[in-house]
C-alpha cells in the first residue's frame, strides 16, 4: 500500500511539474509577444516625434464623436501622401474625443491640407453644423524632450 501511494505522489509531482513547465513557457509566449507590441509602439512613437519635428503632422480637432482612424486618412488622402492617422478615443466609450492627429509624408502636402481644410464642414468627419480645426501640430513636452534627446544623439556623431 505504500508503494502504490508512493507510485501515486510521484506521478502527482511529475503532473504538477508539467502543468507548470507549461504555464512557465505560456507566460514566456505571451511576454516576447508584449515586448514585440511593446517595441513596435516605440517605433510607431519615434516615427511620430521625427513627424513632428519635421513639420508633418496636422492636429485635427472638430471630429465628430463616430469619426475613426479610416475616415480621416481617406478624406486627407487628397492632398498628399498620409503616413500615419490617430484619432483619439475615449477608452471607456471607444469613442473620438473629438481630435486627432494625420500625419504627412511632407511639410508641403501638410501646409496644402491646412489651407483647403482649416474652418470647413466636412460631412462625415466634423459634428453637425461644425467645423474642423486643422493646424501644424504643436510641440509637446514630450516632444521637445525627445527633440533635445535626439539632438544630442547627432551631436555625439
Amino acid at each position: 500500500l505504500q508503494a502504490y501511494e508512493r507510485r501515486v505522489e510521484r506521478s502527482e509531482y511529475a503532473r504538477r511539474r508539467e502543468e507548470q513547465r507549461e504555464r512557465n513557457e505560456q507566460m514566456k509566449e505571451e511576454r516576447k509577444e508584449r515586448d514585440r507590441q511593446r517595441k513596435e509602439a516605440q517605433k510607431q512613437q519615434e516615427q511620430r516625434m521625427a513627424a513632428v519635428a519635421a513639420g508633418c503632422q496636422l492636429f485635427v480637432g472638430g471630429l465628430a464623436l463616430r469619426c475613426s482612424e479610416f475616415d480621416l486618412e481617406a478624406h486627407f488622402l487628397k492632398y498628399g501622401e498620409v503616413t500615419d492617422t490617430a484619432v483619439v478615443t475615449d477608452k471607456e466609450a471607444h469613442l473620438s474625443r473629438g481630435f486627432g492627429f494625420v500625419t504627412f509624408k511632407t511639410k508641403e502636402e501638410a501646409q496644402v491640407a491646412v489651407k483647403e481644410c482649416n474652418n470647413r464642414e466636412i460631412q462625415g468627419l466634423c459634428t453637425l453644423h461644425g467645423r474642423l480645426k486643422v493646424k501644424m501640430a504643436e510641440k509637446s513636452k514630450q516632444q521637445k524632450e525627445w527633440e533635445a534627446k535626439h539632438a544630442k544623439r547627432v551631436a555625439q556623431r
